[in-house]
């Protein structure tokens, strides 16, 4: 039986069918693949189920958008049978392909470890690839019968209803017709203000990392990753057992090592890992590599700082925005080329990661930031890799006017606060702050009082000064809190100083990749002093730091524990879409897929790398190269094959 509306109500209604019918999809896919998603409790599933209609709608919108403006034109011939017709053929194609898709990746989800993502989607397009997926039918029948089962319910629920009638007037048609398309532009949007969410706002909604995946449709995930990283390539270059002969990324921490004596000087303390935005080596002029350099002055409390601690001077960051930076420090997960973690398929998969594997041995963890929690992903990315919580700028109570900018809020006001809210967590904990201020446009608090900064006149020089003295400011108030004699002060860089300083010069591999690391403990247990021979690559600071807490458990990591001297230490630079490997005396250039040596440099008489050497030592460059090509191997065949963690 059919009930009457007019054509407004009758498209508002068909609509919604196919958005409930989609959502509801969600169920079949958490229980064929609970045992990939992780189990979840009604209550959780219901929760995280809810969460996912935000993304259901931007599907279903960006799926009708043709259906709804054939349904809202402020024309007459709307109400004519051929295009009543029409726009229901529309509908029928646009949602049973929303309804298919979401359904048939139910099955290959288990295949690919992730929601179908564009370029996937695209080469099932191929006519090969339809007979392929057509070749399934015999094993996954039932699949193929809940597609027909379900798109026979859509139709027969879209068609339960008689259209009569539209809006009288040209003006209220119009009206509404623009009312629609606003609407429809908000839904597949997914939000009214801002950057349209992506694939990477999952991470926000979810306590877990396996919820994701619940959390997503896959129409969804086809749509944003268009313009989104898709992961990477897996590099192939030896057999299983040439590669495991090479490399193992499977860590046993637990081996007796020479530096022994300092980790049981500092296991058990509370860790603090400050990363500085942009903080390259060069503004640490106790710590600077670049020869004939001037003094700065810019930093003059880290530099002081620097002095006490133990300092490893050859520390090179991968890439070259924070979200590649964080992921390497918090994570060990370095990205290839401009790739955001939160925003590609491998969001989901569980991690290795320090702050996880720490809260199983009691650290209380927390990550702070003094940017917006979603603002490239940062707060998703720290949940993702196992903080507890984030602290953001909305967590932060404190009035807006004076204490922030339109980035966040300020590093002396956040500084502050963090050394605070450190006092209210139990101890041992492992926190991370991530500063915001050292980055265009370089705006720095009015009425600051700069009285005592040396002249300048540029305006990044001036956040230098501002951003040492914020965190002068941190420690003094640290330096007064229970927990700061024990505790290990980790201070490092997302990123060197992009955008910066402009000379030629600096904006080489080598010395832009440099970036400060520095361990600091009040209480002295560490030695202070530089330590400039051995390399450290970013993605090396997870397996350091469980090392330094006394994590004695195997676990996986493609990064090395600096302090084991039995195994291979490079530094690893993505510069203009070449790789850059460095040992203590050469830097080694590959193309991005690693099929030869395109050039060899001494970095140390040629920091800018402007003249490849034509004699070299070939044993030494064969043997960072298949170092290189077994870490490439072995790393995109784990976060390929969801092989990133011990923890099932």
């Amino acid at each position: 039986m059919k009930f009457k509306c007019n054509v407004y109500l009758a498209t508002l209604y068909q609509l919604l069918v196919a958005l409930i019918l989609l959502w509801l999809t969600r169920f079949a896919f958490y229980f064929y693949n609970a045992d990939v998603t992780g189990s979840l409790s009604a209550g959780r599933l219901t929760a995280v189920a809810l969460a996912g209609l935000q993304f259901d709608i931007v599907a279903v919108a960006y799926a009708n958008a043709l259906f709804v403006v054939m349904r809202f034109l402020p024309f007459g011939f709307v109400m004519k049978r051929w295009w009543r017709r029409a726009s229901m053929v529309v509908y029928g194609v646009a949602n049973s392909a929303l309804l298919l898709v979401n359904i048939g990746d139910i099955v290959f989800f288990r295949f690919n470890n992730s929601h179908m993502q564009f370029d996937t989607f695209r080469s099932f397009l191929n006519a090969d690839m339809v007979g392929v997926a057509l070749s399934y039918f015999g094993q996954y029948w039932w699949a193929f019968l809940a597609i027909a089962m379900i798109v026979g319910v859509l139709l027969l629920l879209a068609t339960r209803v008689r259209i009569e009638g539209m809006a009288r007037g040209a003006w209220p048609r119009i009206g509404l017709f623009l009312l629609a398309a606003g609407l429809t532009f908000i839904g597949m949007r997914g939000t009214i203000a801002g950057r349209p969410i992506g694939i990477d706002r999952a991470g926000a909604v979810v306590d877990e990392p396996a919820e994701i995946n619940v959390v997503l449709n896959t129409p969804f995930c086809i749509m944003r990753s268009a313009n989104y990283s898709r992961g990477m390539e897996t590099r192939v270059f030896f057999s299983d057992d040439e590669l495991a002969a090479i490399r193992s990324s499977v860590q046993q921490p637990a081996r007796p090592l020479a530096a022994d004596s300092l980790r049981r000087a500092v296991s058990g303390k509370n860790i603090m890992l400050i990363i500085l935005e942009s903080g390259g080596q060069v503004w640490f002029d106790s710590l600077n590599i670049v020869k004939g350099d001037s003094v700065r002055n810019l930093m003059p409390f880290m530099n002081s700082l620097a002095c006490k601690s133990m300092a490893l001077t050859s520390t090179y960051c991968t890439g070259a925005r924070t979200v590649e930076g964080l992921a390497s420090i918090i994570g060990g997960v370095p990205t290839f080329g401009p790739i955001n973690w939160m925003a590609t398929k491998y969001a989901p998969l569980p991690v290795d990661a320090p702050a996880r594997l720490l809260a199983s041995r009691g650290f209380d963890t927390r990550f702070f930031i003094g940017a917006k929690s979603n603002s490239f992903s940062l707060g998703p990315l720290a949940r993702t890799m196992g903080f507890a919580g984030v602290t953001s700028m909305a967590e932060v109570d404190l009035p807006a006017s004076g204490n922030s900018n339109s980035w966040g809020i300020y590093d002396h006001v956040m500084g502050r606060y963090v050394a605070g809210q450190l006092s209210a967590m139990s101890q041992p904990f492992f926190a991370a702050w991530l500063t915001l201020d050292l980055h265009s446009p370089f705006d720095i608090p009015d009425n600051w009082d700069d009285s005592g900064y040396r002249p300048v006149s540029d305006p990044m020089e001036r956040c230098v000064e501002y951003t040492d003295f914020s965190l002068k400011m941190f420690f003094e108030e640290a330096s007064r809190q229970p927990w700061f004699d024990n505790t290990l002060f980790v201070i490092t860089a997302d990123h060197g100083f992009r955008d910066f300083i402009t000379e030629p010069k600096y904006n080489g591999a080598y010395i832009y990749g440099h970036i400060p690391f520095l361990l600091y403990t009040p209480d002295g247990s560490l030695p202070a002093g530089k330590h400039a021979g051995r390399p450290m690559a970013q993605f090396d600071i997870p397996s350091t730091l469980l090392w330094l807490a006394g994590y004695d458990e195997p676990y996986v990591s493609v990064g090395t524990n600096w302090f084991d001297d039995a195994k291979p230490h490079y530094g690893v630079v993505m510069r203009n879409d070449m790789w850059y490997v460095i040992s203590e005396r050469r830097a080694m250039r590959l193309p991005f897929d690693a099929s030869r040596v395109d050039a060899v440099f001494d970095v140390i008489n040629d920091q800018e790398l402007l003249s490849p050497l034509t004699d070299y030592d070939a044993d030494e460059i064969d043997g960072m190269l298949t170092w290189f090509r077994a870490f490439l191997q072995d790393y995109t065949s784990r976060a390929n094959g969801a092989a990133l963690s011990l923890s099932k």
